[in-house]
């Protein structure tokens, strides 16, 4: 599924916005300064990345096979349209000999 920049934007806002009263709600003393919890933040946001890009990646992949796939499809429906007209032809042959 692919996040659109707005949608992360607004994700990003309400994160914002909330994020200091979930803190007050768990108890967790906060300091502006605490280099493990940024770090730690950091850390996170890298996985994030890294985890839309494989997203990403992977759902490029996906619509890549789905057009080979139609690809596919299409010659099989042209391959069967080749093998209806050939049995019409033989048909009218046939009907033609009995007449």
């Amino acid at each position: 599924m692919e996040l659109s920049n707005d949608t992360l934007e607004k994700i990003g806002s309400y994160v914002k916005r909330n994020l200091a009263g979930w803190i007050r709600e768990t108890g967790v003393q906060v300091t502006q300064t605490d280099p493990a919890l940024l770090e730690r933040a950091v850390r996170v946001e890298e996985e994030l990345r890294s985890q839309r890009e494989l997203l990403d990646r992977s759902l490029a992949m996906a619509e890549a096979r789905a057009a080979q796939v139609d690809k596919r499809f299409d010659q099989v429906d042209r391959r069967f349209d080749q093998v209806d007209k050939r049995i019409d032809q033989q048909r009218e042959e046939m009907v033609a000999r009995f007449d």
